[in-house]
């Protein structure tokens, strides 16, 4: 008994002299952490290649996006710069196309107002013409006898005023000449000289009462109490 009891005392001095029981553990547990630290590693390693490829592609892609924004945006600059530069265009042809047709309406009013003017004096010169004749002053011949001013050349053909004066023309028995003037026909010059219509209309046979033209010559009969 007292054996035993004297071998487990020289154990535990042995132990207390000797190196400590938890070191090994220690260096076990460290070991251990260091595996796992490396197996970590080990593991996450291919990760991180696959993210840092993603991360370089993504930057790829970003960077491509940049360049095409920035090239629309220079295309959308080009296309505000043409609009602008075709604007103006129109504005300048609109102007230039709306000064022209003015300048064309300002002519042709012009031309118009001469035309009137001529056409009125002509109009006048051959009311004078045709009251001469139906009053019996002159005779029309051929240098005498008025005509419509020319609207195209503005070329007019006046009365002669130098018109020689001629004897009365002898109309055959029983009627009068009558010269047409602006406005009249067969119902007025019957009016006026108080005679039947239808003895004028048969006095014209060959003539249409609705085709009178100014300077016309016509028979009147003859009233009865003449």
């Amino acid at each position: 008994m007292d054996d035993v009891s004297d071998s487990l005392l020289d154990t535990a001095g042995e132990s207390r002299g000797g190196m400590p029981v938890f070191v090994p553990i220690a260096l076990a547990l460290v070991g251990i952490a260091l595996g796992g630290v490396a197996l970590y590693f080990t593991l996450t390693g291919g990760k991180e290649d696959e993210l840092t490829a993603r991360l370089s592609e993504s930057g790829n892609q970003v960077a491509q996006l940049e360049k095409r924004i920035t090239e629309l945006n220079a295309q959308n600059e080009k296309l505000r710069h043409d609009y602008e530069l075709l604007g103006r265009k129109m504005d300048s042809s609109i102007n230039t196309v709306t000064g022209q047709v003015q300048k064309a309406l300002n002519d042709v009013g012009m031309a118009l107002n001469q035309t009137n003017q001529k056409v009125a004096a002509n109009t006048e010169g051959i009311t004078k013409v045709v009251e001469a004749l139906n009053s019996g002053q002159v005779r029309p011949s051929a240098s005498s006898r008025p005509s419509v001013a020319n609207a195209g050349t503005g070329a007019t053909n006046q009365p002669n005023e130098a018109a020689s004066v001629a004897e009365p023309e002898d109309a055959e028995p029983g009627y009068r000449m009558h010269v047409i003037a602006s406005g009249e026909s067969f119902a007025s010059v019957a009016k006026k000289y108080g005679v039947p219509l239808q003895k004028v209309l048969e006095a014209n046979p060959d003539d249409d009462p609705h085709r009178l033209a100014i300077g016309q010559r016509i028979r009147v009969p003859l009233p009865d109490n003449e």
